[in-house]
């Protein structure tokens, strides 16, 4: 049965508050008021129990009343609670067996659980199985469940199993502490183990290397159990593929530009990005281009060297740029010739006179 954590600590309250005030060893009268009582009992053995219980958590809110009451006898002896520490975890992976008589806590390795297992009558001992998957603190508890109130616990996101913890008569209230993984990402497909108790075997194992992130309880006394496992899948960094091709040089000369890229299997599940550019450019035909030679225009035509009866005249040119770099070669012909005054001269007649 889940007593609720308030009914649990009035129980406790009025144990502890009747062995007290008949104990004989207090300095009270029994005319004091009752909240005069209650505030004594909880600075003498309230507190210092919690402080006790609580010294090795990770988080601040006390444990429910029922531990407190399987912890504290009514005549004021107080057991210290130790939680076990890691190295109690045999060779095949498993826990030490736990139940509310023991502390009820099962061991912490900062690793996934991927397995539970129980034994005795009502599933009273419980040990868990880890597997080799990191986790990265701080954990967190969740609520205290049974089969009375939905009877389940899950983590949060990312996040896996990482110890468990029974209370109350035959370890009837379960809870359990999450963590998120260390790297990469836990989540589906999920995969569940169906119930099992002590009867059908009292073992069951996350498939698929599967790890646990939620817990369910059903039966008298939490005595079946079921969980759903989820995947973890390794970060996967981000690769470059090998560069492609140069592309064609901008120019033919004097200096041009070309490009390749390569591509890149992008990273995933929390994996390294990338480092570095997908492009990259180099100079390509960086010769000085070849330049042809430059001739500067035809002079006029010269005077004709006669005036008539035919002639010759002259015109020139000159080299403006010589070639560069095997460039076309000048011209050879700097001066060209042709006739003129190709009219007969005109005759002159002598005219002799008879004397």
């Amino acid at each position: 049965m889940n007593i609720s954590a308030e009914a649990q600590t009035n129980m406790l309250r009025q144990e502890s508050r009747s062995n007290y005030n008949s104990s004989g060893s207090d300095n009270l009268t029994r005319s004091r008021t009752e909240a005069e009582e209650d505030a004594d009992w909880e600075r003498l053995f309230v507190q210092p129990t919690i402080s006790l219980i609580r010294a090795d958590s990770s988080e601040g809110e006390l444990d429910s009343a029922g531990d407190l009451y399987n912890l504290t006898s009514g005549r004021r002896r107080r057991r210290r609670r130790a939680r076990p520490e890691p190295g109690k975890i045999n060779k095949q992976g498993w826990s030490s067996w736990f139940s509310e008589e023991n502390t009820g806590w099962s061991e912490y390795a900062g690793r996934g659980i991927n397995g539970y297992r129980c034994s005795s009558g009502k599933c009273d001992n419980n040990g868990v199985h880890f597997g080799a998957l990191l986790t990265k603190p701080p954990k967190k508890w969740s609520h205290w469940f049974s089969e009375e109130g939905g009877g389940h616990a899950i983590c949060g996101a990312n996040q896996v199993m990482v110890a468990a913890q029974c209370g109350g008569g035959r370890c009837d209230n379960k809870r359990i502490a999450c963590e998120a993984v260390a790297s990469g990402v836990f989540t589906g497909p999920v995969t569940e183990s169906g119930w099992f108790s002590e009867e059908n075997g009292g073992t069951k194992v996350c498939a698929n290397a599967g790890y646990i992130f939620a817990m369910y309880c059903g039966g008298g006394s939490c005595d079946n159990t079921n969980f759903k496992c989820g995947k973890w899948y390794p970060p996967v960094d981000c690769k470059w593929g090998a560069w492609g091709a140069w592309v064609k040089c901008s120019k033919a000369c004097g200096k041009g530009t070309q490009s390749r890229k390569r591509g890149q299997t992008a990273a995933k599940y929390h994996g390294k990005a990338c480092t570095g550019k997908d492009t990259e450019s180099r100079d390509c035909n960086t010769q000085s281009c070849a330049t042809a030679c430059v001739m500067n225009p035809w002079s006029a035509w010269k005077a004709c060297s006669h005036t008539c009866n035919g002639g010759r005249q002259l015109r020139v040119r000159t080299v403006k740029a010589q070639p560069t770099h095997g460039g076309t070669a000048c011209p050879k012909d700097l001066s060209q010739s042709q006739s003129c005054s190709n009219s007969l001269c005109p005759t002159t007649t002598t005219t002799t006179t008879p004397t």
